[in-house]
């Protein structure tokens, strides 16, 4: 409920409206959106570009722009998965229906099952780690 609420909120807020058409125009973005080096310079109502997904898609697709996005509370969910010790699975989900433009959402993340008290049972909670624009 949380996590949803801190993504409910930090999409309310006006963003400027930004078109990238070349591949400049995305990697100045990405490097004035840079992931900082520790999650205690992250602040909480900023995205940040991860460029070192960039570079493995560009790499693989050099004809197609894509941007690999990250909040501080996607970070420290990883950082919880990471210490549990034991496998997760990484799922990605495309939002083709979902889109910006011609940009294209595909999160990756895990889910998580949640105790339903009023149904009695298990609902399936995706928990998304990394949101990834392309077009």
């Amino acid at each position: 409920q949380d996590y949803h609420r801190s993504v409910v909120r930090s999409t309310r807020q006006p963003r400027p409206d930004k078109q990238f058409e070349t591949r400049a125009d995305l990697l100045n973005w990405m490097r004035d959106h840079a992931l900082p080096p520790t999650v205690d310079e992250m602040d909480s109502d900023q995205l940040y570009a991860v460029s070192e997904v960039a570079d493995i898609w560009n790499d693989m697709f050099p004809d197609v722009l894509g941007c690999g996005i990250v909040s501080k509370r996607c970070i420290e969910f990883m950082g919880q998965l990471i210490a549990l010790g034991h496998a997760w699975a990484l799922h990605g989900d495309g939002k083709h229906k979902l889109h910006h433009g011609r940009w294209v959402l595909t999160t990756f993340g895990t889910h998580s099952l949640v105790w339903d008290r009023a149904c009695k049972t298990y609902r399936h909670s995706f928990r998304p780690l990394l949101y990834f624009f392309s077009r």
